[in-house]
């Protein structure tokens, strides 16, 4: 190269470096901004995949060349099957005890909404104005206050005929000792070998003293004829059922 060359290119002056300009942004163009690194999120960890459950290790075997593992599984087969018959009983028993409670239910339904016929013990009630006819039981925490000497009752003198009341003396044995119980029951028949058939009442009520009435279930027994010590008057109500 020439002198004149170095001379020349000494004497032009370098050019200085020009800052970088953001360019402004246009009706036509979006908006630019400025994100930084730490402003960007990752994306969150993804959870564990679930397990797969593989399948149950059995022992493999031939069936058909193993004549023992072929009467295993048709034991499992026949108390499988028995298993499926005990529970199908069990099921079907219980469904037929909840249709007879639901029966019986009905039943106490219809039996409350139907009127009440009149029986036989209460047309008796109704003739004899000292007997009548209750389902209510005697209660023994009354019996002191209902505790009265049997010789004070007027008793008819006559033997014992069909449809008397008689007062009946019997023995009950206690844990200790004896107890005598006075009793009043309705003659029903006399027998050859001097017994009678008595059918015997209870007291009404423990605040109605000398009335009584025919138990729903009777209370027929055979008497031997020295235990009756008499023949009651109706009318006048006679004595309570138990009596000591």
């Amino acid at each position: 190269m020439s002198p004149a060359f170095f001379a020349s290119a000494a004497s032009t002056p370098e050019a200085a470096p020009q800052p970088r300009q953001t360019p402004t942004p246009t009706a036509s163009s979006p908006p630019i901004l400025d994100v930084t690194p730490e402003a960007v999120q990752p994306y969150p960890k993804a959870p564990p995949r679930p397990a797969a459950r593989g399948r149950k290790k059995i022992r493999a075997c031939i069936l058909t060349e193993d004549e023992e593992a072929l009467d295993q599984l048709r034991e499992k087969e026949k108390k499988k099957a028995a298993r499926e018959e005990k529970k199908r009983r069990s099921e079907e028993k219980k469904r037929e005890k909840k249709r007879e409670q639901e029966a019986r239910q009905a039943a106490k339904r219809r039996r409350r909404s139907e009127p009440v016929e009149a029986s036989s013990s209460d047309e008796e009630a109704a003739d004899n104005p000292a007997l009548c006819d209750d389902s209510s039981e005697y209660s023994d925490e009354f019996a002191e206050e209902l505790e009265h000497d049997a010789a004070t009752y007027p008793f008819v003198q006559k033997e014992p005929e069909v449809g008397d009341f008689v007062l009946v003396q019997l023995v009950f044995k206690g844990k200790r000792s004896e107890e005598l119980v006075h009793f009043v029951a309705k003659v029903i028949s006399l027998e050859e070998d001097g017994r009678l058939q008595l059918d015997f009442l209870r007291i009404k009520s423990p605040l109605l003293k000398d009335t009584f009435h025919f138990p729903a279930i009777g209370d027929v027994d055979s008497v031997d004829r020295s235990r009756v010590l008499g023949v009651l008057t109706v009318s006048t109500g006679t004595t309570n059922d138990k009596q000591t």
